[in-house]
């Protein structure tokens, strides 16, 4: 990430140079692909405005902020493109899904003071019967998977008599 920071009507300072880089190189938690991060910073009257313009592979995202400090106006600004940020991944993630459930083993997340594990799971491609199968050689109380003859997703579970195949919508 290639990072410019500029000041304008005021001499830019070791401290707030310092300051506004970090803050910059924070962003990469984020999304990984900034390819450049430009800050303009300038004092107008009795205001200190912070711009912040981020290339993206193909994205420019563009914030503002207007502050009575210049250390306020850098963490407003920031916050304000880590939302936009947030937002575009939210996008890519919606279209990347093909307006399916995105089902992908991405974490284990443990929320320690109601002892709650989430878990998300990729599910397998299979046919009817051999999830049948599949689901009998496993231990565990139901299989989710992607039924390749009606191309939606399903879930197997045990009852008393056979098996309940419950297809999601």
């Amino acid at each position: 990430m290639q990072i410019t920071i500029t000041a304008r009507h005021f001499e830019l300072t070791d401290p707030i140079k310092d300051y506004a880089d970090s803050a910059m190189r924070g962003l990469k938690r984020y999304f990984d692909h900034i390819i450049v991060a430009e800050m303009i910073l300038r004092a107008e009257k009795n205001r200190n405005i912070a711009e912040l313009n981020l290339s993206v592979k193909k994205l420019n995202l563009v914030a503002k902020a207007r502050e009575q400090d210049m250390y306020t106006a850098i963490d407003s600004v920031i916050r304000k493109i880590e939302r936009q940020i947030k937002k575009q991944i939210g996008k890519m993630k919606r279209h990347h899904s093909n307006d399916k459930v995105a089902l992908k083993e991405l974490e284990k997340t443990e929320i320690a003071t109601l002892n709650i594990i989430q878990k998300t799971v990729k599910p397998v491609e299979l046919d009817l019967d051999r999830a049948i199968d599949e689901f009998s050689k496993r231990e565990n109380g139901f299989l989710l998977f992607r039924n390749t003859g009606t191309d939606k997703y399903a879930i197997i579970k045990k009852i008393k008599n056979g098996y309940e195949v419950t297809e999601i919508q």
